[in-house]
């Protein structure tokens, strides 16, 4: 994580509804983060991470998402 989540959490306001409480959530296989590569001369994604969200728990709103693992990309 690039930052500690509590300090997201108390740092962040919902553009939205102006909501304070936040909660993370997790992309499934399909939603995460692929990097492009070359296989035989074609072009290939292979899943290089997962991809976070910071979300507003009032509205839903994601107000942050970042990769779990930047440096696997």
């Amino acid at each position: 994580m690039p930052q500690n989540f509590n300090d997201i959490k108390s740092k962040t306001v919902c553009s939205d509804c102006g909501g304070k409480e936040m909660v993370l959530g997790y992309t499934a296989s399909e939603g995460a983060i692929h990097k492009k590569t070359s296989v035989l001369g074609m072009e290939a994604y292979s899943r290089a991470t997962t991809k976070v969200m910071v979300i507003c728990k009032n509205c839903g709103l994601v107000v942050k998402s970042y990769a779990e693992n930047p440096q696997k990309l």
